[in-house]
């Protein structure tokens, strides 16, 4: 699972970046959350359906639905750090924090988790198994 993990962190930097361009390019409100976690999941689903013939079983479906979830928070956490550093940012966006409180990042960060587990539970099932037909109506032509 580590290669496909790997393969969705990647995907999911690259969606991050080029949607977070993209929306202050047209000037719109940053809404590439979910587009980027579908991205990023579908993605990772498609190719691994094509590298291994098949779709993932379910405990390697837990695997990449918990291991998605960590990657997001990781790459994001990153992001975010790289941001500040190359910034003068910094210290709005930790007095910010301090002002929020630690039971309102839990129940974002609750949601969150949810939100994408959702998604990657979609991706991994439902998206992997349309991958499986496609590769199939393929391979009979």
């Amino acid at each position: 699972m580590k290669y496909y993990l790997l393969v969705f962190s990647g995907i999911y930097m690259v969606a991050v970046i080029v949607f977070g361009i993209l929306t202050t390019l047209l000037n719109i409100p940053n809404s590439g959350g979910v587009p980027t976690l579908l991205a990023a999941g579908f993605l990772t689903a498609w190719h691994f359906v094509n590298k291994e013939k098949r779709i993932p079983d379910d405990q390697e479906k837990i695997q990449l639905i918990w291991g998605s979830i960590a990657c997001t928070f990781i790459v994001s956490a990153l992001l975010v750090i790289i941001f500040v550093l190359a910034t003068e940012f910094g210290e709005i966006i930790i007095a910010g924090i301090k002002i929020v409180p630690l039971w309102l990042l839990l129940v974002v960060t609750t949601v969150m988790v949810f939100i994408e587990y959702a998604i990657f539970y979609m991706a991994y099932g439902w998206f992997a198994k349309k991958c499986q037909e496609e590769l199939h109506k393929k391979s009979r032509r």
